[in-house]
């Protein structure tokens, strides 16, 4: 279902850009903060978890489908994890992890006022993984792993936030928040290696009983540049 929303908004996109080339359609970066934590279970057991800050940085296409809503694609590469994690089954261990993303949000953006502009925004994102990291705190001893091997390689989610826009000459700037809740359970299943020197543990992730899914608010600040008059 969120594959077949996303392909419609991404078709609606690239329709309106063709069909409205002289109107103002806008490019531009955007970068900043993460506070990414995660929802999990492991072996139908659930974890006291706590935030941790990343970051996203991307671009930004903005096509303007009438007087007040834009259709907004913002390709970007985005930070998710989570920070101390404690799990039910090992109450001795601390979890961290971190994994980087190409990020693919498509959003419905509805402007409001004339000069400062508020908005508010929402729809979908799919997230292509692109690596996975995993540590562990056990006994004074730092174990780290390479997690991508049992990560889903596609994390989609349901984007919605609000933000406002300053007038830069025929640009804009603008800073928002966000929440991305994430649809996915991340674990795809199979056994991995978490080491220390020569010390070396295998971890196993059952894609029956354990889950992960991604949870983010973020702070983004821009710049869009006008395309059209």
């Amino acid at each position: 279902m969120m594959k077949k929303c996303t392909f419609i908004l991404v078709a609606i996109l690239l329709l309106s850009f063709a069909q409205s080339a002289g109107a103002q359609h806008r490019v531009g970066i955007l970068g900043g903060l993460n506070f990414t934590k995660i929802d999990i279970e492991v072996q139908g057991e659930s974890a006291t978890v706590s935030s941790r800050t990343l970051f996203g940085i991307g671009g930004i296409l903005d096509v303007r489908v009438s007087q007040s809503l834009r259709l907004c694609l913002q390709p970007m590469y985005l930070q998710k994890g989570v920070g101390k994690t404690r799990l039910a089954i090992q109450p001795g261990v601390e979890w961290m992890a971190k994994s980087s993303y190409l990020e693919l949000p498509l959003l419905v953006k509805a402007e409001f006022g004339n000069t400062a502009k508020p908005y508010v925004l929402a729809g979908p994102s799919v997230g292509v993984l692109l690596r996975s990291e995993l540590e562990a705190q056990m006994g004074g001893i730092t174990f780290t792993g390479d997690a991508k091997d049992v990560t889903k390689s596609l994390d989609f989610a349901v984007v919605f936030g609000a933000g406002i826009s300053f007038p830069f000459g025929k640009n804009l700037v603008f800073i928002e928040g966000r929440y991305s809740l994430g649809l996915t359970d991340t674990v795809a299943g199979g056994t991995f290696d978490i080491s220390a020197g020569p010390v070396v543990e295998e971890i196993t992730w059952d894609e029956q009983t354990d889950m992960i899914k991604n949870r983010g608010f973020q702070i983004m600040a821009g710049v869009a540049f006008a395309l059209g008059d």
